[in-house]
C-alpha cells in the first residue's frame, strides 16, 4: 500500500518583503487569501485529506476558507499567529 503525506502552509503573501520590498498595505493578508482559494481549487478532485498549517491572522480574516478547508476532510494546525520571523522578538514579545 502506498501513503502520501501533504502538508501546506496558509499564511500571509509576505514573500516580496523576504527579498526588501516594502510589505503590502495589508500585510499579505489578501493575496494569502487569494492563494489559499487557489489551492482550495486545484485540491478539490483530490482523493486524500492533508495538512492546512494556518496563520490564526490569516484565518481569522478568512473564517469561511477555513471551514470550507475542514469540511473537505483536510487537518487543520497551527502555524502561529502570524508568520512573522521570531528571531527578532525580545521574549516576552514572544510569550505574548
Amino acid at each position: 500500500m502506498s501513503s502520501i503525506l501533504l502538508t501546506w502552509d496558509v499564511e500571509e503573501y509576505d514573500l516580496p518583503a523576504d527579498f526588501g520590498a516594502p510589505p503590502l498595505a495589508d500585510e499579505g493578508l489578501k493575496r494569502g487569501t487569494e492563494i489559499w482559494q487557489e489551492w482550495l481549487a486545484i485540491s478539490e478532485g483530490w482523493n486524500f485529506p492533508s495538512t492546512a498549517f494556518c496563520t490564526a491572522r490569516l484565518a481569522q480574516a478568512a473564517p469561511d476558507l477555513l471551514r470550507e478547508t475542514a469540511a473537505r476532510g483536510h487537518e487543520i494546525a497551527s502555524h502561529g499567529w502570524s508568520h512573522r520571523n521570531g528571531a527578532d522578538l525580545q521574549l516576552s514579545a514572544a510569550r505574548d
